[in-house]
């Protein structure tokens, strides 16, 4: 009797060559969703610099103002990042259609993978300040005792979610990666 997971991982290798409409449509497909993923993140980013700016400007602490004013700009060079790093580009129509969707999900690929560096790292100072903020506030008037029960859990809360963050963006960037396999695998039917 024939091994079931034999027969499965035999069809997994030799997938048949996609054709150029199918590599035109999955590349459509793909630039929609990073498209609309941006256009969340372009808003969210929208909402955070103002949100920040103005708790910041009418802030009466000079520290709060400051960690306000460092969010802001640690939003605004994410959404710099990833306009730079992350925008769905329109295949050159000189160019394989094939060569440029490879080469979407490569980039695409390569800025989930450093999520850490450009997406997670410039909002770190701002949060920082902000807690320290937060934390002096409490401590001049509750005590310290107070400050470090009321900031130590919004630090540990704040690092659980970057993390799941960057988990997530690695799970995308190995699903990436199994696109490009899969790709590369059908060229070689060719």
């Amino acid at each position: 009797m024939t091994d079931p997971r034999s027969i499965w991982a035999a069809d997994d290798a030799h997938l048949p060559p996609l054709s150029p409409a199918d590599l035109r449509g999955r590349d459509a497909r793909f630039r929609r969703r990073v498209r609309r993923r941006n256009l969340v993140e372009y808003v969210a980013g929208g909402v955070l610099i103002a949100l920040f700016g103005a708790i910041g400007a009418r802030a009466q602490d000079g520290l709060f103002r400051i960690a306000c004013a460092a969010i802001v700009l640690g939003v605004v060079a994410v959404l710099f990042s990833l306009r730079r790093r992350g925008a769905a580009h329109r295949p050159d129509g000189a160019a394989p259609v094939r060569d440029h969707y490879r080469a979407e999900l490569s980039r695409q690929r390569d800025a989930l993978a450093s999520v850490w560096r450009w997406y997670l790292a410039p909002l770190v100072p701002g949060l920082a300040l902000l807690f320290a903020a937060r934390w002096r506030e409490v401590a001049g008037d509750a005590g310290i005792g107070a400050a470090n029960a009321r900031i130590l859990p919004a630090i540990v809360v704040t690092i659980v979610v970057f993390g799941g963050i960057h988990w997530l963006n690695r799970v995308g960037a190995r699903r990436l990666d199994g696109e490009i396999a899969k790709l590369d695998e059908s060229d070689q039917e060719d």
